[in-house]
């Protein structure tokens, strides 16, 4: 397949509202034709777009350019209805983030080439990374923001090790690929370095230097006068409207009026001002749904959910797609968790998740100060079934899931794939779309590795419900250091080992359940080898060091 490259910061984002001077764009590069503007040259062809795995079937994925995670690892796994062969990944710890995160384990070695772009190694990195390039913290990178009716201007503050811009990743793979005279050359890396032939003033070239970049980062503001970074240290933060006329000049009457002949393929960006009366176009006022098709009562859900039910239906595209098998539904349903109804007994606990204030996503279980305060995922538990299962507060437990014990392992989901149509097709009218009646087994070698099943500190509590539990990402650097096994890193405290990404898949989104899984827990002994004193962190913490020439401070 042709290699297309671009790096998606925020998906269409119209920042500083309709007619606004706010900022014109937010970290965008070279994005497929039409996400924020057309571009002369066509980066992505019609038939690509509908070959991105699990698209044509969860549409709403449509609105990041996303595709179908469990697809994504049935193709690897599988090779239907194509292999992946490359995996560029910048976002942190997979294996912490990712459901039922040991079914990944096979599908590494089916890769060519694995990239693991971060700001330091993780259990991802451990497990399947080929080449690691180290990028910068949001702290050591500069990065122009939008908040209301200011526009805001992030300084690096410092430049730690031998680090880059994540921009610079992406940037230098395209140069490399430009060259018509390399081995590496690809028609779309050319043309992502070259003005004329993206032919849009919203989507720039890639940039060869850091400093190129920085400075295109400056002039996204209101301020034309702005053209450096240095310039823009001294003008940012800069409001682009007053207060009264933010405020008082901002409407949303939550519907969009389509005019006679748009239909639902009428394409103008919501939230911006556009169309006339009898142009065919979409007219807007205020700031609006981009969920053209929902008539009945379109104040219901608001402008970003009527859009994500919107894409859910028709994708995110210029062109008519094909239809999904199950169509959305508008409004919120309860649909009863597999693990409920298929092991529900034997896992008589339901398992949620949330966010803890301690870290963010999968990031700092590897910072000394915030791991003294949390040093091990708890497990709330009400007081009923502490009882019941013979746990106090401060003890240690161990949980299973359905995954841990194999009796839920992830299964071929092409399973009448059409490669006609690239959509997955019902295996018939009564059962509903293949992926919930998936095929042959294949990641039940890997599963078996956290068949021990994961530990955590019981918190007993009433501020959970009677048979419910709690529980928070976590991960263990810590065996990441020399002489340890990485791999407990990810095995040992990950609660994302009992998490699932086998069906249902909401229609929309394709989403699996991840607060709706049954588990059963027994008390445990503290795991061997997780730092979890205060005194163990001691390793971690900071050393003085010398000037390392970050930000604008010194010249």
């Amino acid at each position: 397949m042709t290699a297309h490259l671009w790096h998606t910061g925020c998906p269409a984002n119209k920042v500083g509202g309709q007619g606004s001077k706010g900022l014109s764009s937010c970290e965008s590069t070279i994005f497929p034709s039409g996400f924020i503007g057309e571009t002369k040259y066509q980066f992505q062809t019609n038939d690509a777009i509908l070959e991105r795995l699990g698209y044509c079937e969860h549409k709403g994925l449509g609105g990041w350019m996303h595709s179908h995670i469990p697809t994504v690892l049935s193709a690897v796994l599988t090779g239907e209805p194509y292999q992946p062969k490359v995996w560029i990944e910048r976002s942190g710890n997979k294996m912490a983030a990712l459901g039922n995160s040991s079914s990944w384990v096979e599908a590494f070695p089916k890769f060519d080439l694995i990239v693991h772009g971060y700001m330091y190694p993780t259990s991802f990195t451990t497990e399947a990374a080929d080449i690691v390039f180290p990028v910068c913290e949001w702290l050591e990178n500069a990065f122009a923001q939008n908040r209301l009716n200011v526009n805001l201007m992030r300084k690096p503050v410092t430049n730690l090790f031998e680090a880059a811009d994540e921009i610079m990743m992406w940037g230098k793979i395209a140069e490399a690929m430009s060259d018509p005279s390399s081995d590496l050359y690809d028609a779309n890396m050319e043309a992502c370095m070259d003005s004329e032939k993206i032919g849009s003033p919203m989507v720039p070239p890639y940039w060869k230097t850091i400093n190129e970049y920085w400075d295109w980062v400056a002039q996204q503001g209101g301020d034309k006068s702005v053209t450096t970074m240095e310039r823009a240290m001294d003008v940012f933060p800069e409001k682009w409207a007053e207060d009264d006329e933010y405020w008082g000049g901002t409407t949303y009457d939550g519907y969009c009026q389509v005019n006679a002949g748009a239909g639902v393929a009428g394409k103008v960006d919501p939230g911006m001002e556009g169309g006339s009366a009898d142009d065919g176009k979409v007219t807007y006022t205020g700031f609006s749904t981009a969920a053209r098709d929902i008539k009945d009562n379109p104040k219901k859900c608001g402008p970003y959910a009527d859009t994500m039910l919107y894409l859910g239906r028709h994708g995110n595209e210029k062109f008519e797609m094909p239809a999904s098998v199950v169509d959305y539904n508008p409004m919120p349903y309860y649909f009863t968790p597999e693990d409920q109804t298929n092991f529900g007994d034997e896992y008589p606990l339901r398992l949620t998740e949330g966010r803890i204030p301690y870290y963010h996503h999968g990031t700092l279980r590897n910072n000394p100060y915030l791991r003294e305060l949390y040093p091990a995922p708890e497990l709330w538990i009400s007081p009923e079934n502490a009882e019941k299962y013979g746990v106090a507060d401060g003890d240690w437990v161990n949980i299973k899931s359905p995954r841990t014990d194999g009796k839920d392992v992830f299964r071929d989901i092409t399973t009448g794939v059409s490669k006609d149509t690239v959509m997955a097709k019902s295996m018939s009218e009564a059962d509903g779309p293949s992926e919930f009646a998936p095929g042959k087994e294949l990641t039940a070698d890997a599963q078996a590795i956290v068949s021990d099943g994961i530990y955590a500190v019981a918190r007993v509590t009433k501020g959970i419900a009677q048979d419910s539990v709690y529980m928070e990402r976590f991960w263990n650097p810590e065996f990441l250091e020399d002489g340890s096994d990485g791999r407990k890193s990810w095995t040992t405290e990950n609660m994302n080992v009992l998490t699932k990404n086998t069906g249902y898949f909401n229609p929309e989104f394709g989403t699996y359940t991840l607060r709706g899984i049954h588990v059963k827990i027994a008390k445990a002994q503290r795991p061997e080898g997780i730092w979890y004193e205060a005194t163990d962190f001691e390793p971690w913490m900071p050393e003085p060091s010398d000037f390392t020439g970050g930000a604008f401070y010194e010249k």
